[in-house]
């Protein structure tokens, strides 16, 4: 019989800001913006004063959509003959669950309809699909696949990459 490993991978998206890093970006943005702004006003520009607050006012809801995407997370728990997969935001819990057999399960790596598309990663058991991994990039996306493979069939090996050919032997002209 196998053994199992009971573990837990957390997805999230690739996060360099904090809160408090964009409040301070956006602090420091408003009073540059706000201090040309007020600079035109005493020339007697004040049409530009309107212009200023709108940029900033955009730059500020652009970022913090931004930062706020950030809480998005995927939690894979393996345990036992389960694999429990929730999707939510930090500070608000869990917004959907959906509970695998751990046997039955096939992980999938799919191309995009186009070229340009990313792949996806699909979790299939019993006829039910669960795409994971949407905020991560293809690269990120192809090692998780071989890693939860592992976690679900103990002793897969991924398959070594074919040796690259070597490149062509230019010959005189």
């Amino acid at each position: 019989m196998l053994e199992y490993i009971d573990t837990r991978l957390v997805i999230r998206p690739n996060a360099s800001m904090s809160w408090l890093q964009a409040k301070h970006v956006i602090a420091w943005t408003v009073t540059a913006e706000l201090g040309i702004g007020v600079y035109f006003v005493l020339q007697g520009l004040w049409p530009i004063l309107p212009f200023c607050v709108v940029g900033v006012a955009a730059f500020a809801a652009a970022l913090v959509a931004s930062v706020r995407k950030n809480g998005y997370r995927e939690v894979l728990s393996f345990s036992g003959g389960e694999i429990r997969v929730e999707f939510g935001m930090v500070e608000q819990g869990i917004a959907s669950a959906v509970t695998l057999q751990r046997e039955q399960t096939r992980v999938l790596l799919e191309r995009g309809p186009y070229r340009s598309s990313p792949a996806s990663l699909t979790l299939s058991c019993c006829g039910q699909r669960v795409e994971i991994a949407r905020c991560t990039t293809d690269e990120e996306r192809v090692a998780l696949s071989q890693r939860i493979r592992q976690l679900i069939h103990p002793g897969w090996v991924p398959p070594t990459p074919a040796a690259e050919e070597p490149p062509p032997q230019w010959g005189r002209i």
